[in-house]
């Protein structure tokens, strides 16, 4: 006997052991004809019948095909563009991976292009580049300051039930895995001697269904996958992540975890003007 994870590790040495686990959370293993979404599932490797759906959305993208009508606000000092979900916003340890950041210089012929924040790679939405050295010194003091808004779209595992349509989450987040790419963070248990970073998420309740909740998610802090750990900490992950969720009670499938950088709000750091940006609605958020 084996578990499915190791099998499939074994099976196809093409994919990622997080790449593994998203299909499994993704619903694309058969096991004897069902959906299994459980890794550590022990498995009869001469009995069980084992069908991986490869999914290619999944897989590293050759190339970034840059739309203008996803270049949100683009003057002389900075650039806002609604990033797709799949790919990173900046380079990684992976220098063949194709990444926003790169393909922007390239693709719009922009020497002087510099990331003044990030999404994740599954992340989609509003993401602010720099075009000058002044614009990005004032903008990284802004995000220092928190004087960035910023407003997530996320649809959260469960029917989220609560005395009122907004919760505010105020704890410490603490680094638990740094092996990969993929760091793993948590929120700091009151025995822990781990030092732990202040991170605190505004949630408002947008639409509730049987088997899953839409919220609005707004960061005071910036602290890495804040938004994702949360979730996780409230009892409902977002649907689709595979590091932050263990199991859902929605069945539905998906490539990435549902997450969205819906809105900026911040003054122009060059003219003072203040910007309010939101991002079309995502339309793979559209489920039913």
């Amino acid at each position: 006997m084996v578990s499915l994870r190791n099998f499939l590790k074994k099976k196809y040495p093409d994919l990622s052991s997080s790449e593994i686990k998203q299909h499994i959370d993704a619903g694309a293993c058969l096991l004897n004809g069902k959906i299994e979404r459980i890794g550590s599932k022990e498995i009869d490797v001469k009995k069980d019948r084992i069908i991986l759906k490869k999914l290619k959305d999944l897989q590293k993208k050759a190339k970034i095909q840059i739309s203008q009508k996803r270049i949100i606000l683009s003057d002389e000092h900075i650039l806002v563009y609604d990033k797709e979900a799949h790919y990173p916003s900046t380079a990684t340890s992976n220098k063949k991976e194709a990444h926003l950041h790169g393909e922007l210089k390239k693709q719009l012929k922009i020497a002087n292009l510099e990331a003044v924040h990030r999404l994740d790679k599954h992340t989609s939405g509003l993401i602010i580049f720099a075009k000058t050295n002044k614009a990005k010194d004032k903008l990284l003091k802004m995000f220092s300051d928190k004087e960035v808004e910023k407003e997530y779209l996320a649809l959260a595992d469960g029917k989220i039930e609560l005395k009122k349509n907004k919760t505010k989450i105020e704890n410490e987040l603490v680094l638990i895995d740094s092996r990969s790419n993929s760091q793993k963070w948590a929120v700091k248990r009151k025995d822990s001697k781990l030092k732990g970073k202040s991170a605190i998420t505004e949630v408002f309740i947008e639409k509730t269904k049987e088997d899953y909740t839409e919220v609005r998610l707004l960061p005071k802090t910036g602290r890495t996958h804040q938004l994702r750990v949360h979730m996780k900490y409230l009892g409902h992950p977002i649907l689709g992540d595979s590091i932050y969720g263990e199991s859902f009670e929605y069945k539905k499938a998906f490539l990435r975890h549902m997450l969205h950088a819906l809105k900026l709000k911040f003054k122009h750091p060059i003219n003072g003007e203040l910007l309010e940006i939101e991002s079309p609605y995502p339309q793979d958020f559209r489920i039913k």
